[in-house]
């Protein structure tokens, strides 16, 4: 990747110095110009250091300290949102349907369960919708910033998150405690996921996606798993003595 360093009039007469702590993979075209490119060859942190020399960077010399850091396409928080996240979105969409879907047919028929497995479906697609509207802006302000050169989001998102094939498990509970945590299960893995994007975008100082992934995403999950545990546990007290009578009332109380 390679990034373009621009010093401002003042600075004229200072030359560009980059240090790093690992491999020789940083290459300055011209040191002293007052622009320049600075290729980096390997993901890593880098620390630019602009100098009065080219040859000798010491304390007397030293002007200005900044680090610049290069990851991989793949690894960015935006691209996993984009990727692997959206996928497990959707996924979860289809599975809340299939338990909508099996406490409507009539041989296990609780309405009111089948509606809240519903209503489940429909927090998992606002959230993709969320999703979606983050990362086409992202995509936009990024290209805006960094021109032809930016991340392609949005490709990103149409090939990795809605274009591949992938398996929708759907197995039909057989008890309603068991459907409760089969949707606990879910939500977990999710909020697993977005925790672990939201440790790196920290790490790689990406504020916007830190904000939009703890107020936007997370607590919508975690207020309704809390949902679940509770009717998980309700449902196991009430059907001790007798499961069909007792998913029957749990039911009745959801009304």
């Amino acid at each position: 990747m390679t990034y373009e360093l621009k010093k401002s009039q003042n600075l004229s007469n200072v030359c560009f110095c980059v240090l790093f702590s690992d491999n020789p993979n940083a290459v300055i075209a011209n040191p002293s110009s007052s622009s320049t490119n600075v290729t980096l060859k390997s993901p890593g942190t880098y620390n630019c250091k602009l100098s009065r020399s080219d040859t000798t960077i010491g304390p007397d010399n030293l002007i200005l300290s900044t680090n610049l850091r290069m990851e991989i396409f793949l690894k960015l928080p935006v691209t996993i949102l984009a990727g692997s996240i959206t996928q497990n979105l959707i996924r979860a969409q289809y599975q809340f349907l299939s338990l909508s879907h099996h406490y409507y047919a009539s041989n296990n028929y609780l309405p009111n369960v089948a509606k809240f497995f519903k209503a489940g479906m429909g927090k998992m697609t606002d959230t993709i919708h969320k999703l979606i509207t983050y990362v086409l802006a992202k995509h936009a302000t990024t290209k805006v910033k960094d021109g032809q050169g930016s991340p392609d989001y949005t490709v990103h998102l149409f090939r990795h998150g809605f274009g591949p094939d992938f398996k929708i498990k759907s197995e039909k509970p057989t008890q309603l405690q068991k459907a409760f945590a089969d949707a606990l299960k879910i939500e977990k893995a999710i909020v697993h996921d977005l925790t672990s994007t939201k440790h790196w975008a920290e790490y790689l100082d990406d504020a916007e996606t830190i904000e939009f992934i703890s107020i936007e995403l997370i607590p919508t999950f975690t207020t309704h798993m809390k949902v679940l545990s509770d009717y998980k546990k309700t449902v196991s007290n009430i059907t001790k003595h007798d499961l069909g009578l007792g998913e029957f009332l749990f039911d009745r109380l959801m009304a």
